[in-house]
């Protein structure tokens, strides 16, 4: 009985060793896919972007408020610290490694390895080198398009926003 269930343990846990494996393969060739296909730069770029576009809309608000308030020193030192603890909590913690894994468990169930090992050949073809480098071009004129597009609307919006947070701030005569 027991060396049955030795047996049985030991089958299980190198069923678990193979599939961890397995799936640690295919986690590996997503992230040789990811690279190929220019979409890791891509991603890091995006949170660069999105931490920059934090960092420009609170030093904004920031400014304004300080322009507009005229707070004393302490108060000063107050709003100072709340943008440095804005900054912090938009701050995303994931790494380059995190965001293949997680990409990797959603795309790679949809392919076998040799459907993976196929992609990785044409992304790494000179044909899927220059469709890389088009794609990415392209969707950087595209981004900016929109980007151009859409700041008016935001600064805009932020404007009226301030505006009011003004207005408030007047009818409300209250001291931060």
């Amino acid at each position: 009985m027991r060396a049955n269930y030795l047996v049985g343990t030991a089958t299980l846990f190198l069923s678990i060793l193979a599939v961890t494996a397995y799936a640690d393969e295919k986690t590996e060739k997503v992230r040789q896919l990811v690279e190929a296909q220019g979409l890791l730069e891509g991603w890091s770029a995006q949170m660069e972007a999105g931490k920059l576009a934090a960092q420009t809309q609170g030093q904004q608000m920031l400014d304004q408020v300080l322009a507009n308030l005229n707070p004393n020193q302490e108060f000063r030192a107050r709003f100072t610290a709340a943008f440095g603890d804005f900054l912090k909590a938009t701050t995303t913690p994931w790494t380059a490694e995190y965001l293949v894994e997680v990409y990797a468990s959603y795309y790679g169930p949809h392919f076998s390895e040799d459907e993976l090992d196929q992609l990785i050949a044409f992304y790494t073809s000179e044909l899927g080198k220059k469709d890389v480098e088009s794609t990415q071009l392209a969707v950087a004129e595209w981004s900016r398009h929109f980007q151009n597009e859409g700041q008016p609307i935001v600064q805009d919006a932020l404007q009226k926003y301030i505006e009011r947070m003004k207005l408030i701030a007047q009818e409300c005569n209250c001291r931060l």
